[in-house]
């Protein structure tokens, strides 16, 4: 994938403790290849087949972040996030499952996938 993102963020700031959101998103050029093979039995048959194929595609990926923070120390802070990826239009491999020879037309481009997660650690400066 390739493309460009726009994104803002806000922060509100505290003495103990602050919390922040962050989102940023744009459109992607989604380059799909896919090359699969598959062979039925221990030799070669007529049921065993071979596709290749290419396709461009358009995308959109986007993020979002909530992060909070308490300040231990005017320099040290403990900081927490949940994280969230958004993608749009790509091609994942169980939608490519085919098992007649030569059988596709085009890639199946449509699927979405939602990635969720959290992380956890220390900020210091000096």
């Amino acid at each position: 994938m390739l493309g460009g993102q726009v994104g803002a963020s806000w922060t509100h700031e505290t003495a103990r403790w602050s919390l922040g959101v962050n989102v940023k998103g744009g459109p992607m050029w989604n380059r799909i290849d896919l090359n699969s093979r598959f062979q039925v039995g221990e030799t070669t048959i007529l049921n065993s087949g071979v596709t290749n194929a290419e396709e461009d595609d358009l995308s959109f990926f986007g993020e979002a972040q909530l992060q909070g923070k308490w300040h231990l120390r005017p320099n040290v802070s403990i900081r927490a996030g949940l994280d969230l990826i958004f993608i749009v239009s790509i091609a994942v491999a169980p939608f490519q499952l085919n098992f007649i020879p030569g059988g596709f037309e085009q890639i199946a481009a449509s699927a979405d996938s939602v990635y969720m997660g959290t992380s956890f650690g220390i900020e210091s400066y000096w």
